[in-house]
C-alpha cells in the first residue's frame, strides 16, 4: 500500500500546477521518508520532480520580476507628476 502512494504521488508530481498542491505533495513525501520509505535521485529524475520545481522557480521570478517592474514604472510616473506639477 506504501509502494503504491508513493508511486502515485512521483507519478503526478509533474501534473502539479498550484503552490498549495505542491506542498501538499511534499509533505506527504517527507511524511513517508520519516516513516522510512527511500526515494531516489534517480526516481526524482525520472518522474521530473526536480524539472516541476524549477519550473514553480522560475515562474515565481518572472512574476517577481513583473511586479517589481509595475513598481518602478509606477514610480517614475509619480515622478513625472511632480515635476509637472512644479513647472
Amino acid at each position: 500500500m506504501i509502494n503504491t502512494l508513493k508511486t502515485s504521488l512521483l507519478e503526478n508530481y509533474s501534473l502539479i500546477e498550484e503552490l498549495f498542491t505542491m506542498k501538499v505533495f511534499n509533505r506527504a513525501i517527507c511524511n513517508l521518508a520519516s516513516k522510512g520509505v527511500v526515494f531516489s535521485t534517480q526516481e526524482f529524475t525520472k518522474y521530473r520532480l526536480i524539472e516541476t520545481l524549477g519550473q514553480f522557480i522560475e515562474k515565481s521570478q518572472v512574476e517577481l520580476f513583473t511586479v517589481k517592474l509595475r513598481m518602478a514604472m509606477v514610480c517614475l510616473g509619480k515622478g513625472k507628476q511632480e515635476n509637472k506639477a512644479m513647472c
